[in-house]
């Protein structure tokens, strides 16, 4: 079904074509709109993680101390979305994991990380402002 399925809608699969597609439908680029909203929220929600109590809040510390050890933009993002994750119940592990995708071009099977170079690929833009 997922091999049907990528053969219909290639496209679906490549990220520099899901953004091309998103920007051609609503005029506004997806990576960076989501990543400026992301720094622009990511005091708030590092704020908001750290007050939680419980078994909950141990965990969102644990996930969000590497931001206090580092000064990168990508630290941080990562933290934060992780943290989302995890606050909404879900598994933070599933968040960047490792697709095993198969091109139709060759017999070769590949290991692809879509979500890294979401993460680490932002440029600010004025107007998005």
């Amino acid at each position: 079904m997922v091999k049907e399925f990528q053969e219909r809608w290639p496209a679906l699969f490549e990220i520099s074509e899901i953004n091309s597609e998103f920007k051609r439908i609503t005029t506004v680029p997806l990576q960076c709109k989501f990543l400026y909203r992301l720094d622009l929220y990511s005091a708030k929600l590092s704020e908001l993680f750290l007050k939680r109590g419980g078994q909950l809040g141990q965990k969102l510390k644990s996930l969000m101390a590497p931001v206090t050890d580092s000064v990168s933009v990508h630290v941080r993002r990562e933290c934060i979305l992780k943290g989302l994750c995890a606050y909404m119940g879900e598994d933070h592990e599933q968040l960047v994991r490792e697709y095993m995708t198969y091109t139709p071009h060759s017999d070769l099977i590949q290991t692809y990380t879509p979500h890294s170079d979401l993460i680490q690929s932002y440029t600010p833009h004025s107007d998005l402002i």
